[in-house]
């Protein structure tokens, strides 16, 4: 693939080494799902499972109540430190919560972190909606392609999609985006070889950064025997290490549509420390039951939990070399201990 600067990994570069800084006084990122619902039904996620199988082993589909998110933000503003991020995410399309671009503005408004990210299929996005998230001011927007042809999306999402309406949408969004960042990112499963090319080539004049990820096994209740094309890679196409320490729980909440709030980004059956409407953010960050997963990771026992055993996303989908703690363990734990 020819040299291209905008090109890069999606995730944040302003890194810390983790281990030196365990444990946290606060969450380097909170993660907020807006809705559960997806408009996709794209065949690496779970909305590709069905319905009843998706409403039994991950939730119910439905949007984040404004009393919850209010909640949300209080307490994010409440936490030792100003958090790095704050990103809407989760399983669902954030835009099918009809209050999604005011919890952007208010999120704005509020102070309570450095940088707000949203993440989209585009296929909601109108003009409209757009100046709605560009006055919102969110600092960065990434989209999640499907390929570059309308046949690419019926294969991937099961839906009939414009791909061209998507991206005139896009055209209009990088026109006006001001401050925002737009990213996009494609699926190495969508592209056919050429087509990884041509979608560097024409598409990142609309783009602040693009990028093509790997699928990988991110979902344990998804079938991804036929679907990974290369299974000794990670997502960002390094040769796949083994990670025995998450690090992603050290520095993340998790907090559902329901605004439960776990120690981690995995849908199903997640540990859950509490609810928001009884539980504060910054309690849950201190709690026992916290520590005491987080000292479970660092003897290296994560096998011995039921949510971790099938999970590798920490092998999968490591950012950056900065977050492993597996060499240094034994100080991380004096640390948590002390």
């Amino acid at each position: 693939m020819k040299e291209n600067e905008k090109v890069q990994e999606l995730h944040g570069n302003d890194r810390v080494i983790l281990w030196q800084n365990i444990p946290l006084a606060s969450p380097f990122a909170v993660f907020i799902e807006p809705s559960s619902a997806c408009n996709f039904s794209c065949c690496y996620c779970p909305h590709s499972i069905g319905h009843e199988r998706f409403t039994r082993e991950v939730r119910p589909y439905g949007n984040m109540s404004w009393e919850t998110f209010q909640n949300v933000l209080e307490q994010m503003c409440g936490l030792k430190e100003t958090l790095k991020l704050v990103e809407f995410s989760g399983v669902g399309e954030p835009l099918l919560n009809p209050r999604f671009p005011e919890m952007l503005k208010a999120t704005k408004q509020s102070q309570c972190t450095k940088h707000i990210r949203m993440i989209t299929n585009a296929s909601l996005l109108t003009p409209e909606i757009i100046d709605q998230l560009i006055e919102s001011e969110v600092d960065s927007v990434r989209i999640s392609l499907q390929g570059i042809t309308d046949a690419s999306y019926k294969k991937i999402t099961k839906r009939d999609v414009s791909f061209q309406q998507i991206m005139d949408n896009l055209t209009y969004f990088y026109q006006h985006k001001g401050n925002t960042q737009l990213y996009l990112k494609n699926i190495n499963i969508a592209l056919t070889e050429s087509e990884r090319q041509e979608f560097i080539d024409r598409y990142s004049e609309i783009a602040d950064r693009i990028y093509i990820e790997n699928i990988i096994p991110f979902f344990n209740n998804v079938d991804y025997s036929n679907i990974i094309e290369n299974d000794q890679e990670d997502r960002y196409h390094r040769k796949l290490q083994t990670i025995d320490v998450c690090p992603h729980c050290f520095t993340d909440l998790d907090i559902n549509i329901y605004g439960d709030i776990s120690v981690c980004g995995q849908v199903n059956k997640p540990i859950v420390l509490g609810n928001v409407a009884n539980l504060t953010l910054r309690d849950a960050w201190d709690s026992q039951e916290r520590k005491a997963f987080l000292i479970q990771q660092l003897k290296k026992e994560r096998h011995l939990n039921e949510v971790c055993q099938k999970c590798q996303i920490p092998s999968c989908s490591l950012a950056s070399a900065e977050d492993i703690i597996d060499d240094h363990t034994e100080y991380a734990l004096k640390q948590m201990e002390s």
